[in-house]
């Protein structure tokens, strides 16, 4: 059985960092993005079983992807609708909590994350995630 694929989006190249080596080393087969464009690529071609997602990302040029748009767009693609979003944030979390909560993420952490828990939730999402197998 090959590890779960998981995406970490966060324009923070030491938080992207330390939750790639922290995921790796539980086990994951990890792939970071810094910014919202690079994530949509990610998902396109790569299709994770999972995303860690910042919602605030800094802006250089072109289009603002931030967490929310990421999560709509997730949400409007059929194949990407069932991927399970877990919301990471350095920001007050009462601004967006209700938010991304309605908008599907499966768990919301403020950073500093603690790993621990991340991995844990992680684990017990993608087992929840796992298709039934069809009875036919």
């Amino acid at each position: 059985m090959s590890a779960k694929k998981i995406l970490i989006v966060d324009d923070s190249f030491v938080v992207r960092k330390a939750l790639q080596l922290k995921s790796t080393q539980a086990g994951f087969d990890v792939r970071i993005a810094g910014d919202g464009g690079e994530a949509l690529a990610t998902l396109r071609s790569d299709r994770p079983d999972l995303i860690v997602l910042d919602i605030d990302f800094s802006h250089g040029g072109g289009i603002a992807w931030d967490g929310i748009l990421i999560m709509q767009w997730i949400g409007r693609i059929e194949e990407t609708k069932s991927i399970p979003v877990i919301i990471i944030t350095g920001q007050d979390p009462a601004k967006f909590r209700d938010k991304v909560l309605k908008l599907g993420a499966m768990a919301f952490f403020t950073k500093p994350v603690n790993k621990e828990m991340l991995v844990k939730t992680i684990r017990e999402a993608l087992s929840q995630s796992v298709p039934a197998a069809s009875a036919a």
